[in-house]
């Protein structure tokens, strides 16, 4: 990859006459990271090429790194370029724009770019709105495979993907046909001989990820998306789904992480930014651990008269924060592919996740038994009451930490809240709090009490 960046910075280093020609040896990708290197009068070599090769090129940017690039281009030059891009991705540039920003812009394009960029402007963040394009391939019911082939070769130049083409009857979608059906097709079939009738579909305002799971479900490159009255409006592509799922791993990550973004451009990130992004989860968690100290405060005397008691409790909070994490990943994972469609598979999954912890729950406390007491017997302070409370202490915790990990993402999750901001150190503090107060109470019940 580096090689390839320094050959194509060498091309706009070398004054090449032919430099638009030697570019096209290369993907356009590998030209956009390479412009982010070169210097400014380099850079001024770029915009001298054609506006289909720049734009290609850079659409592989994110909309501010586009807006950042272009900074200081005329807005004419900028409009042009925007024109040239996929209407999705020109969308989603002027949607990084100040409103402002937006006018002048939509302005200077001609009625059909403003009118087809504005209307996926229009439609709400994170669905399948907002992420369609406008640019297919549709052919009448009617055509027979000649004419429908003569149209799909007037159309592709400015289509978003030919592999698939849509079947329209009265503007409503009735079939599709795939490139490869087409060609194959005797010239005097008609479409709707051969077309595929079994459509699986989506409208506008469906969630993103939703969109993105059908995708899988089905394996499909693209998806079509219709009105209400089967009219089709557009199609989300795969590669938009792919940005759709890591937009969405980031998401999950931060939550799990406990920080409000892990997606950090360090060129531009500032410490007092990052401060501001994590300091609020830290100082709710710093709330909830002060009950971690409480708890322990107010068992201050058993541990004082016990002190091998304070040895265990490192064991105690790690087993029930591990096994409440596992549970936990379990079911986001769950979540997140949809398994989940009723009461009976919620049901299903915490019995399961329940008879799972009770079998490692008994398999760890009688590990743990016998190790206590082993211990107990190396220091000669050998105690079967004591080895017994840690053993039955960390099967309950156990149990309550792998039941907290499997229903807390649920309930949250059913309040129309993202189950992985109920995760990471939100439930180990939970499971602290939980784990602490058995442990502590069965050994002032059992051990102190009956001394």
């Amino acid at each position: 990859m580096e090689k390839i960046i320094n050959n194509i910075k060498g091309l706009f280093q070398s004054n090449n006459e032919n430099l638009e020609m030697d570019l096209q040896d290369f993907h356009s990708f590998d030209i956009s990271q390479a412009l982010l290197e070169l210097k400014d009068i380099e850079k001024t070599m770029f915009f001298t090429l054609s506006i289909e090769l720049i734009s290609q090129v850079l659409s592989n940017f994110e909309p501010d790194e586009f807006l950042d690039f272009l900074e200081d281009v005329s807005p004419k030059l900028i409009t042009r370029i925007i024109c040239e891009m996929d209407f999705d991705d020109a969308a989603d540039i002027l949607l990084e724009m100040q409103q402002e920003d937006q006018v002048v812009f939509l302005s200077l394009m001609d009625t059909t770019h403003r009118n087809e960029i504005k209307s996926l402007m229009d439609y709400q963040e994170d669905t399948a709105g907002a992420i369609m394009t406008t640019e297919y391939i549709d052919v009448p019911v009617d055509y027979t495979v000649k004419q429908a082939m003569k149209r799909v070769i007037s159309l592709a130049r400015d289509a978003e993907t030919v592999n698939v083409i849509y079947v329209l009857e009265k503007n409503r979608l009735v079939g599709v046909l795939s490139l490869r059906e087409l060609i194959i097709a005797r010239a005097d079939e008609i479409l709707k001989e051969i077309m595929t009738t079994n459509l699986i579909t989506t409208t506008a305002s469906v969630d993103q990820i939703i969109v993105a799971e059908t995708m899988m479900n089905y394996d499909f490159t693209v998806l079509p998306v219709v009105d209400k009255l089967n009219r089709l409006i557009g199609i989300v592509t795969i590669d938009d789904v792919i940005d759709v799922i890591d937009e969405e791993a980031v998401e999950d990550i931060s939550a799990l992480a406990g920080v409000s973004d892990v997606d950090i451009d360090h060129d531009t990130e500032t410490v007092r930014s990052s401060v501001r992004k994590r300091f609020p989860w830290l100082v709710v968690l710093l709330g909830v651990g002060f009950l971690t100290s409480i708890i322990i405060a107010s068992f201050e005397e058993t541990i004082n008269e016990v002190p091998v008691l304070a040895m265990f409790l490192p064991l105690i909070l790690n087993m029930s924060g591990n096994t409440g994490t596992q549970a936990l990943a379990v079911t986001i994972r769950g979540l997140s592919t949809n398994q989940f469609v009723d009461r009976k598979d919620v049901f299903e999954h915490l019995w399961r996740e329940f008879k799972t912890s009770l079998l490692n729950g008994i398999m760890l406390s009688i590990l743990v038994f016998v190790m206590a007491y082993a211990m107990g017997r190396f220091t000669g302070s050998a105690d079967l009451v004591f080895s017994l409370v840690i053993s039955v202490s960390v099967f309950i915790a156990l149990v309550l930490a792998t039941l907290a990990g499997a229903f807390i993402p649920l309930v949250i999750n059913a309040l129309k809240i993202d189950p992985a901001v109920a995760s990471g150190p939100f439930i180990t503090t939970i499971n602290d709090i939980v784990s602490l107060t058995i442990y502590l109470t069965l050994a002032s019940i059992f051990i102190v009490g009956l001394t």
